[in-house]
């Protein structure tokens, strides 16, 4: 059985154990020996659903404070084929940095400023005379739900 992880807040306390967003799925453990029970869970799913783990873009990333000697014992803890994340790394996961690696305020930071830099070249993309904004007039561009009047 996998236990998952204990959340707790002033607003009360949830055990959670799977979050997923599209195609991409956390699990969260509370302890490494449970890695093979998921892997079976897993495996028996891709079995239904023809669906499988994409090995390579699978990794273990602890959520507590990991020092070598810990890092060392949880990897022996996992079936072949699972990594772990090293002490001090951290990894890109929906845009935000998360692991023993980077603080929680540095990787808001991160994430923010990115989202800045693609949302100053979405607003580009949109305004260029590439996409036909050249201002000849009340014109639509050619994103269908985007319209702009020009002022001359």
């Amino acid at each position: 059985m996998i236990k998952g992880v204990r959340l707790s807040s002033s607003y009360g306390k949830v055990s959670l154990k799977v979050a997923g967003y599209a195609d991409d799925t956390d699990v969260y453990l509370r302890n490494p020996s449970e890695a093979p029970t998921l892997l079976e869970l897993a495996e028996e799913y891709g079995a239904v659903s023809g669906l499988r783990l994409n090995d390579g873009k699978t990794l273990v990333v602890p959520l507590s404070e990991l020092t070598w000697s810990h890092h060392k014992r949880m990897e022996q803890m996992l079936p072949d084929g699972l990594a772990a994340i090293s002490p001090g790394d951290f990894a890109r996961y929906l845009g935000i940095q998360a692991g023993p690696g980077i603080a929680a305020e540095e990787s808001w930071t991160i994430a923010v400023r990115q989202l800045r830099i693609r949302l100053n070249l979405a607003m580009r993309k949109t305004l260029t005379v590439e996409r036909g904004d050249d201002c000849g007039g009340d014109h639509y561009s050619e994103t269908p739900v985007y319209w702009q009047a020009c002022l001359t």
